[in-house]
């Protein structure tokens, strides 16, 4: 008769603990992935977004509509309104708006952040609105 040899248990413990940390591993680092392509169409494009995020120090915030049209209006909170245009390469979101870098389009990831929103790959959080009166769209 075959005899199964016997281990201590905590050599059942840590096997546990390896399969357990290689499960969270995966999850996690599905999580980390950037958006792709589809995925990003499908969480921008008409709906409004809060961003705040930090850019040599300074602090930006405000919110983000991305019109289905492909315009985007950005109000900060200090109530400066910008507009632009906002368009999807490959798995990144390019912005271009008037008053901002010159003009000149800038291209990020953006990453689930386990909660209700994002993270791009410059660093800016991107929440939805905490309420329908903080959404505003404008259509171009």
């Amino acid at each position: 008769m075959f005899e199964i040899p016997k281990r201590p248990p905590t050599f059942a413990l840590l096997c546990v603990m390896a399969l357990a940390s290689c499960s969270d591993q995966q999850a996690a680092s599905k999580e980390e992935r950037p958006l792709t392509h589809a995925q990003l169409l499908n969480a921008v494009n008409g709906n409004t977004y809060r961003y705040t995020g930090r850019i040599l120090g300074a602090h930006f915030s405000g919110s983000m509509t991305f019109n289905e049209n492909q315009n985007l209006y950005v109000e900060t909170d200090s109530g400066l309104p910008e507009g632009g245009i906002w368009r999807i390469a490959g798995n990144k979101l390019c912005l271009r708006l008037a008053n901002l870098r010159q003009g000149k389009e800038n291209c990020f990831t953006i990453k689930p952040d386990g909660k209700n929103g994002y993270i791009t790959s410059h660093g800016f959080t991107i929440s939805p609105p905490p309420s329908e009166n903080d959404a505003r769209t404008v259509i171009y």
